[in-house]
């Protein structure tokens, strides 16, 4: 089966400095470049997702207006093996990737199209949009891990209700460095 990995919402808005900045966010971008640096090989896809807003419905605080420096991607985050650019939101919140359109197209016919069944999720914020993801996948079928050191949480303990609703919902919760790309769980 082929697996795809899937970046939420690095964005310069969701990191340090940002209007709605998670803590740990440019980490995370750095940390996902680096991973990628020695694992996009290992799958058949990275798509990347987008959050975006127009400016009269973008949330409180205002965040990711299109067109301005906190909707782009942060540039600690390496977008070169990056093959589709997916975006979610504009005039409503939108947390789950699959709420996500490229081209017309929702991430979800795109990795079924594609043959993709499992997906390792990366990004912010593990308890909000990583969240919404990773249960929305499970929810589909997709075989889904989050890589617990490639994301970042607004709160910690909401972070850990998160972890606990994913586990719950099957999703596999590992670390890169335990579980590496190559090693799916069956």
């Amino acid at each position: 089966m082929a697996r795809a990995f899937v970046i939420v919402d690095v964005q310069n808005d969701f990191c340090e400095g940002g209007t709605f900045a998670v803590p740990g966010g440019t980490r995370v971008a750095g940390d996902i470049t680096r991973y990628l640096a020695r694992a996009a090989g290992d799958y058949a896809a990275v798509v990347a997702i987008a959050d975006f807003h127009y400016p009269e419905t973008a949330g409180d605080p205002p965040h990711c207006v299109l067109g301005t420096p906190g909707h782009e991607f942060r540039p600690e985050l390496d977008l070169s093996r990056v093959s589709s650019v997916f975006a979610k939101g504009g005039e409503r919140a939108a947390y789950s990737a699959f709420e996500g359109t490229c081209d017309g197209r929702s991430l979800g016919d795109w990795l079924i199209d594609r043959g993709v069944r499992e997906l390792d999720v990366a990004g912010l914020a593990a308890d909000l949009c990583i969240r919404a993801t990773a249960l929305d996948a499970a929810g589909r079928g997709f075989g889904t891990r989050v890589f617990t050191d490639l994301v970042a949480g607004f709160d910690p303990d909401r972070v850990a209700s998160a972890y606990d609703e994913m586990r719950a919902a099957g999703v596999t919760l590992v670390s890169t460095s335990a579980a590496p790309a190559a090693r799916w769980p069956r």
